[in-house]
């Protein structure tokens, strides 16, 4: 069970950090110029 919750943790803290970078690059695509 506590292997099961610190698992889940993780794969949050990972796709959260999937999200940061995915807005970053967003982010200066847009700055670049392009739609």
């Amino acid at each position: 069970m506590l292997n099961k919750a610190k698992l889940d943790y993780f794969e949050l803290v990972f796709i959260g950090h999937l999200l940061n970078c995915f807005e970053d690059v967003s982010g200066n695509v847009k700055k670049m110029g392009f739609p």
